[in-house]
């Protein structure tokens, strides 16, 4: 434990070292020092968040899988699957 404590007694008050290895997808986008623009977020731009309520409606999925028939909910949990899949990031206010 002394050890450890002397390493970083060594480092204490330095600047962390800029990263030197980037994503190909995010290299273009400007570094901001820690502190988040608005709109300035990568992944937002890639991976837009959508509503997963807003998805659902409209498709047979909820009524499926209540259905007695388990081919039926085997097919509604396969479509949602899919749209989980097709969908990378979802907003938090769900049923709201």
């Amino acid at each position: 434990m002394q050890t450890i404590e002397k390493e970083f007694e060594k480092v204490e008050g330095q600047a962390a070292p800029v990263p030197t290895r980037t994503q190909v997808d995010v290299s273009s986008v400007p570094q901001t020092n820690g502190k988040a623009k608005a709109g300035g977020d990568p992944m937002e731009e890639l991976y837009p968040k959508v509503e997963i309520d807003r998805l659902l409606v409209g498709t047979p999925i909820l009524a499926n899988a209540k259905s007695d028939a388990w081919k039926s909910r085997k097919e509604a949990l396969e479509q949602l699957q899919g749209l989980l899949e097709a969908n990378k990031r979802f907003k938090p206010a769900m049923g709201r």
